[in-house]
């Protein structure tokens, strides 16, 4: 299959934008990981309360059905960490999500940027 490379932007409530980049970095990166997918950047967005991310997957199975078996997952299931479910994502139950918007750009290729030339890398 060809390398499909998405650029997911996340609108997180005001007030827990670290608190989202935390879990994500602790949690669903590693994740994200084992299954294959690659992370191209992730990034905080301060002025507009946003979290930015590259990811890409290149293998046997298209980006969606790969995306479908990492979502199906017992590990994924088990973090309460939804990006698009409003009232969940802490363990305290307060909104660490994006509900507000979420968008994801796909591309077939790998991503025309140089790595490095971002300014700011909120996960490493």
């Amino acid at each position: 299959m060809a390398r499909t490379t998405q650029v997911r932007t996340y609108t997180v409530r005001e007030g827990l934008l670290d608190e989202w980049a935390q879990r994500w970095k602790a949690e669903i990166l590693p994740l994200r990981l084992e299954w294959g997918f690659a992370i191209g950047g992730a990034w905080v967005d301060r002025e507009h309360n946003q979290f930015v991310w590259l990811i890409s997957y290149e293998g046997p199975e298209t980006f969606a059905e790969r995306n479908a078996m990492y979502w199906d997952s017992p590990a994924r299931k088990s973090m309460d960490l939804d990006p698009a479910v409003e009232g969940r994502g802490t363990p305290a139950g307060r909104p660490c999500d994006a509900a507000v918007q979420l968008r994801h750009h796909t591309r077939r290729r790998a991503p025309a940027y140089r790595p490095g030339t971002v300014p700011s890398p909120a996960c490493g």
